[in-house]
């Protein structure tokens, strides 16, 4: 049993560990590019309405050329964008600012939503591996944990899914592309939605084993 606990404990260690430097790295790289973003903007009096991580895809391949530079070699690449972040600007005085007031909200609230359920997620996952540390394994509290994160990871999947296609949507409204268009193809949030649905099944299968384990307590 102490090989378990040394586990829950390392789990719990890389858990939030790659938490932190996930959204530390994000944060900052966030930081610098609306940094850059608004400095450009206000110099100019621009309005800007900016787009991040987006999937782009080619529309045709035929004329294809060098775009870019190999500094180890000097050679000429090409680069095929697959992901992209784009940051449209307008004259703020002009009246042409496109974006969609109601787009921006609803997906200001499904982001919220996203925090708040990612939290929740974290204080769950953090009692059940204490719980399990502490050789607390058959309890019915923990299958009432699980049964939530489970759930969480399928409405963190739907909510998730309904912000990309917001994002894409918004963008293919208000931008258009030489020879790129915005995708759909990677909007689905399988990973959620596949995590969830083995986290329930799991948690079944321990609501099964407590069961076993409560009649055979009894029976002793």
């Amino acid at each position: 049993m102490r090989k378990f606990r040394v586990l829950c404990i390392l789990l719990l260690v890389v858990f939030f560990a790659g938490t932190a430097q996930r959204m530390v790295t994000d944060m900052l790289y966030g930081y610098r590019m609306g940094q850059g973003v608004w400095e450009y903007s206000i110099g100019r009096r621009l309005v800007d309405d900016t787009h991040v991580s987006l999937d782009v895809k080619m529309e045709e391949f035929n004329g294809i050329m060098p775009n870019a530079v190999n500094e180890l070699t000097g050679d000429s690449v090409v680069i095929i964008p697959e992901r992209v972040t784009v940051a449209a600007f307008v004259d703020e005085e002009s009246g042409m600012y496109n974006s969609n007031r109601t787009l921006e909200v609803v997906s200001l609230i499904l982001n919220f939503m996203l925090v708040a359920i990612f939290f929740v997620m974290t204080v769950y996952f953090v009692k059940i591996i204490i719980a399990f540390s502490r050789e607390e394994v058959f309890d019915k509290r923990i299958i009432r944990w699980i049964n939530i994160i489970g759930w969480c990871y399928i409405i963190n999947a739907v909510s998730n899914t309904l912000w990309q296609v917001l994002r894409v949507y918004h963008a293919e409204a208000t931008i258009a592309l030489d020879n790129l268009t915005f995708s759909y193809s990677h909007i689905i949030d399988w990973g959620s939605l596949t995590l969830g649905l083995i986290v329930l099944l799991l948690n079944e299968i321990l609501t099964v084993a407590t069961g076993y384990k409560e009649e055979q307590d009894l029976t002793i």
